[in-house]
């Protein structure tokens, strides 16, 4: 499959029959799972006073505002969901 940069215009992509999302809804969908995670990491780890927990609840709500590509949501969120159950401290 190539890539064409004219498509990556939300005009171009309306006038070629294709929704001008692309794979923003995708990212938007996997931005609130890895935040929701986060937030119950957060909560979880400040309430049994463990620092693995708290610092990847962060780090869960806070990457997706610096990454736009999927299946790099996809792959650091499964790395950071994963950490506190390989780490415990």
């Amino acid at each position: 499959m190539f890539h064409d940069d004219r498509l990556s215009d939300p005009v171009v992509r309306v006038r070629s029959g294709l929704p001008a999302w692309g794979l923003a809804l995708n990212s938007l969908i996997v931005s609130i799972f890895t935040g929701a995670f986060g937030m119950a990491y957060f909560i979880y780890g400040r309430r049994q006073s463990k620092v693995m927990p708290v610092v990847c609840g962060l780090l869960l709500c806070v990457y997706p505002w610096f990454t736009e590509n999927v299946y790099a949501l996809l792959g650091i969120g499964a790395v950071l969901i994963a950490l506190p159950f390989l780490v415990d401290f």
